[in-house]
């Protein structure tokens, strides 16, 4: 597909709905977890080139998996949203996030509206969590640091350490209750307020995956558009390709056939007016 060819899209009235959740905003924007359910990927790259100030610069995110542990999919995508959930709640409640965070995988389950019974699930939202904790991130101006009010170059994860119940601890003594620390970064972000509420209940009920990816993105974007005369944002194919990460197609015709979908249920549910492909 030509490098010409973009997709515009243009918002539409906000929605509002309730089981509003914070997210990092960095992680709204660029791609961590594959939305492809059969990926052997173990790797997800995105470049551009920018303008800050009076220069031009190349900024890079990368995200890279373990070799053992697999590249985080769609089911560990739900698990983080509820892991955000109760980040939300801590929060709002104290105005600050401080490691570790304790949780139960019962709890987990419950939120995602998953069964707890017989233990498959159970095994899953750990080795999620596990999944998530041995992906790495590597960010080359990439990041935005709100605290510091730069762009960082730095290589990070979203969790540093996790601690299971029944594990022995630093002390010697056996950890009563699952423990989650957050990384340094992320932690740092969040505590800075570099957030944005998405709407949990209307993300749920999108049936796409392109289509919830979509709603984390155009999210952002749209807050830049929103007093300006043109209330639309223009995106190159193969930029999105980079930014939900989907493998881009070559035709136009097979590109319309992955995204119209996601599109189509977008503007269905009323999030964005219309679309076009130019």
């Amino acid at each position: 597909m030509k490098e010409s060819e973009e997709i515009t899209i243009k918002e539409n009235n906000k929605i509002d709905l309730p089981k509003i959740i914070n997210t990092e905003v960095n992680l709204l924007v660029f791609p961590f977890f594959v939305l492809e359910r059969k990926s052997k990927k173990l790797e997800t790259e995105y470049k551009d080139i920018v303008k800050r100030g009076n220069e031009k610069i190349e900024i890079i995110w990368n995200v890279s998996a373990n070799t053992k542990y697999g590249y985080p999919g769609l089911f560990d995508r739900e698990v983080h949203k509820v892991i955000e959930q109760i980040i939300s709640e801590i929060l709002k409640k104290d105005g600050e996030i401080k490691n570790p965070i304790s949780f139960s995988i019962y709890d987990l389950c419950n939120r995602m509206e998953i069964t707890t019974s017989g233990g498959k699930n159970y095994r899953k939202v750990k080795e999620a969590l596990e999944r998530i904790r041995m992906t790495g991130i590597k960010s080359e101006g990439a990041f935005y640091h709100k605290g510091k009010k730069e762009w960082i170059s730095k290589v990070f994860g979203l969790y540093d350490s996790i601690i299971f119940r029944g594990a022995e601890l630093e002390d010697g003594s056996i950890a009563e209750k699952n423990l989650l620390y957050l990384g340094n970064i992320y932690l740092q972000s969040l505590n800075s307020f570099n957030i944005k509420p998405i709407d949990y209940t209307y993300w749920r009920s999108l049936e796409s995956k392109i289509a919830s990816r979509l709603y984390e993105i155009l999210g952002i974007k749209f807050y830049g558009v929103r007093n300006k005369k043109e209330g639309f944002i223009r995106y190159k194919y193969s930029t999105l390709c980079q930014l939900l990460p989907v493998t881009p197609h070559e035709y136009i015709s097979s590109a319309k056939r992955q995204l119209n979908p996601g599109n189509n249920e977008l503007r269905d549910s009323g999030f964005i007016s219309k679309y076009d492909w130019s």
